[in-house]
């Protein structure tokens, strides 16, 4: 079911017709009194009530029936935490005492029938207030509609008039006011989905007829204006929407199988949203036995969840024609149990950088993605943008919402939903396959793999800050990443290009149902009016922390003691700090936080008389981390590959691996790991070398260098190359031609020798070993060297006439 108010009508100035008129409903009735309830009454029907089957109710006088006792409350506590099984179309303080003024309680069924089944009927017909008021009276209804034998049932709440909202005793003024009236229904259970409050509940003026909102003006399931149909089946709780958001990643795109409407191919019209059967949202519906409001469409940006799909030159550049497509948030609402979605890959750009670093032509050969200006700028401040920051002006920026924005927007919208965001699964491993996997070279595999895990550590952060749970599919797909013995992928050129196929979609709806059955925060029961207490430390700096607390409805104070004693409510945010609350979560975010030991203070405000579950989340925010700034130095002793990243720092944290690719001439890529590492290549031929460090902190940075590995000779004709510190004279070094490399496009000015960088004194091109090959002789003054005892190679670098860089190291025997 779909449950959700329709447009709101006119506000009505007579009543809205709603509450059926049957002498069957005033059968039987309460004497005047307040706060009274009959003793058990037989149904006449079977009810099956969240799994629990009841043949008795108790018609309580404030507005509600139960099922195992009778309720006597005046004061409305939260629907959604109660832990009495309760249906209530008007939780509030009635008063039919009055006589004349105030109407009656009664209740029946007989040949009741509604929509021609047999129903049973309770109505509060021109019911006044506490205490003795009846200068303002409500008149609404409960229908327990029966379906079938097996215990199926519909609860309709009928609405003709509704004038007061609170008894004198609960805070009001004329009927007006204080701890307002609340509808809606409980299992009793406290679980997630077995509970359902209508908006508006405890919120002073949102029920009357005075209101764009009230009861009577509005309508949920019917087009009765008053009337809220609620349809339980199979003993399911009527909150049973999952509705299923985001973009590409979410919507099935390329699989096939897709819904009437959202492909060309089914039905000839624009919208190419591809939303599939074969979609991790089916999976997750079937599984939980959840009603699937299926949105998500590919293509989608952040944009789309405020704004319908249409053109947009910067977003949706090839959509065409009318896709009717709402904004997604508009989906959701008070109904809603579970909302999912994935969201940002597109607003980063993935697939524009994919295709630059697939095809972009100025990338080969020895170029990569990771070190284009083009691909990378753009991408940062995407990036900081979704995390929150400014858009700098930029156009396309502006049209990126960040995430604070969009997770605080759903939760507001969704109140009582589980709320679930799905990180992006990476396509390549950490180290890369084969050395052009999908098109795609191997250190560039490793940057898109780092940049994934970026975004997903933006998409958490902001998530767990935001009443969102995280899903991480990462841990489902190892070994299953592109150019694997059994990929989760579509390739690059296939129909689905670089998106989950069905097992892929598979594993992350199982890592959702793991998340949604795993819950790791502390709970705490809190009782009304009571204040449960806990406690946190701060041992390091931080740049903020934020605590939430979440409980099933109704309301919960949550209060911060600083350890010098300052205080953080609702009311009172000293030194910057931040609140926000709402009808399942109070939150307060304090930036630079004092050290030391911090008191959480949880009151039960509003809760069920028999308490309410507090879940608890503590997260602290270092400051920003700095990334790490990689730097190496490399030789070529012959034709080994010297690699050596010491130079490399993180200022603060430290350096937890260095790994290395080093793509040769043909293509292939080798990859080594440690701080300094080794491989021989082919002489004469070019190579790139790249570093990735991480840090402690999971940040990474690029660094590269290319250049040929270059034979030299050193004192060529000379065994061990002997080198006399003490000598003024020079030292004679060939650079030595081979059959793929020739050593007279040396550019001999660009040469740099030993550890002082020498330059060359004197030059000339003859053949030095006798091979037939022209090769490069340099003479180097021995004291401009550099060399010190114990040295035993000697390396130089330099630059061809096509500014190729190139190097080349030789062993040595120094001499004092």
């Amino acid at each position: 079911m779909a449950a959700g108010f329709l447009p709101p009508a006119a506000a009505q100035a007579a009543t809205s017709g709603a509450v059926i008129d049957s002498s069957n409903c005033m059968a039987n009735w309460l004497p005047a009194n307040d706060d009274n309830s009959t003793s058990a009454v037989l149904l006449p029907f079977k009810v099956n009530f969240y799994g629990a089957t009841y043949e008795r109710m108790y018609v309580n006088n404030n507005g509600n029936v139960t099922f195992d006792a009778p309720l006597s409350a005046y004061t409305p506590f939260g629907l959604t935490g109660t832990r009495t099984p309760i249906i209530a179309p008007f939780f509030a303080d009635v008063d039919t005492r009055v006589g004349g003024g105030s109407g009656i309680v009664g209740y029946g069924w007989g040949n009741t029938v509604y929509e021609g089944r047999r129903a049973v009927c309770v109505s509060w017909k021109s019911v006044g207030y506490y205490n003795y008021h009846s200068d303002k009276t409500n008149t609404f209804q409960l229908l327990l509609v029966e379906h079938g034998n097996s215990g199926d049932l519909d609860i309709v709440f009928n609405y003709d008039q509704v004038q007061w909202e609170t008894g004198d005793a609960s805070g009001g003024r004329g009927g007006l006011g204080g701890s307002s009236a609340r509808a809606g229904f409980s299992s009793g259970s406290g679980q997630p989905g077995t509970f359902f409050e209508m908006p508006g509940s405890g919120v002073n003026g949102a029920f009357l007829d005075s209101a764009a909102t009230g009861l009577a003006n509005n309508s949920t399931e019917s087009r009765q204006p008053g009337r809220h149909v609620f349809r339980i089946r199979g003993g399911a709780a009527p909150l049973t929407r999952y509705v299923a958001l985001g973009d590409s990643y979410s919507s099935g795109f390329g699989m096939g199988s897709y819904a009437t409407g959202t492909h060309p191919d089914t039905w000839g019209g624009d919208n190419d949203c591809q939303r599939s059967t074969l979609a991790y949202s089916h999976i997750v519906a079937k599984k939980l036995g959840l009603d699937l409001d299926f949105n998500a469409c590919q293509g989608g940006v952040t944009q789309d969840f405020y704004t319908p799909r249409a053109y947009d030159e910067d977003l949706h550049e090839d959509d065409e024609g009318v896709w009717n497509e709402k904004p997604q948030l508009t989906h959701l609402d008070n109904s809603t149990r579970l909302v999912t979605f994935t969201i940002g890959g597109n607003d980063s750009g993935f697939a524009t950088i994919y295709e630059e670093c697939a095809l972009g032509m100025e990338l080969q050969p020895w170029n990569d993605c990771y070190e284009d200006d083009k691909v990378t700028k753009p991408l940062a401040a995407a990036f900081t943008r979704l995390d929150g920051g400014g858009d700098n002006g930029d156009r396309k920026l502006q049209k990126v919402v960040p995430y604070p924005t969009v997770f605080s927007g759903a939760r507001a919208r969704a109140p009582y939903a589980e709320r679930v965001v799905i990180g992006y699964p990476t396509f390549f491993t950490k180290d890369g396959t084969d050395w052009s996997c999908q098109l795609i070279e191997k250190a560039d595999q490793r940057w898109i793999h780092e940049k994934t895990l970026e975004l997903n550590a933006i998409i958490k952060r902001n998530a767990e800050l935001n009443g969102f749970r995280y899903v991480d599919p990462n841990p489902y797909f190892a070994g299953h990443e592109f150019c694997s013995a059994n990929e989760w992928f579509y390739g690059v050129t296939e129909p689905g290009k670089v998106h989950p196929t069905p097992p892929g979609h598979a594993a992350i709806a199982q890592a959702i149902l793991k998340e949604l059955t795993s819950d790791d925060r502390p709970h705490f029961m809190v009782m009304p009016f009571e204040t449960a207490t806990t406690s946190f430390n701060v041992n390091s700096p931080q740049d903020a922390v934020n605590v939430g607390i979440e409980w099933p409805g109704s309301d919960i104070q949550l209060t911060l003691k600083s350890p010098s004693g300052k205080t953080y409510d609702r009311t009172a945010q000293p030194d910057g700090a931040t609140n926000t609350h709402g009808p399942t979560w109070d939150q307060l975010t304090v930036p630079h936080p004092e050290l030391g030991t911090w008191q959480v203070s949880m009151n039960g405000a509003d809760v069920d008389p028999q308490g309410e579950e507090a879940k608890l989340r503590v997260t602290q925010t270092e400051a920003p981390n700095q990334a790490p700034v990689g730097a190496f130095d490399m030789s070529v002793d012959g034709t080994v590959l010297k690699l050596d990243a010491s130079k490399s720092t993180d200022s603060d944290g430290t350096i937890t691996s260095y790994d290395w690719y080093v793509r040769l001439a043909d293509g292939t890529e080798r990859v080594l790991h440690g701080a300094k590492a080794g491989t021989t290549l082919p002489a004469g031929q070019r190579f790139k070398a790249t570093l990735v460090i991480t840090d402690n902190d999971a940040a990474s940075s690029f660094t590269s260098r290319t250049a040929v590995a270059v034979a030299i000779d050193v004192k060529p004709g000379s065994a061990d190359n002997p080198i006399n510190l003490k000598s003024k004279g020079v030292t004679p070094i060939a650079i030595l031609s081979t059959e793929d490399f020739d050593a007279t496009r040396v550019q001999v000015a660009s040469v740099r020798v030993g550890p002082a960088a020498a330059t060359v004194e004197k030059a000339g091109v003859q053949d030095v070993n006798g091979d037939g090959r022209a090769d490069q002789l340099l003479h180097v003054s021995t004291p401009a060297l550099g060399l010190r005892s114990g040295d035993t190679a000697l390396s130089l670098s330099g630059t061809l006439r096509d500014g190729v860089p190139f190097v080349g190291t030789d062993q040595v025997r120094v001499m004092q």
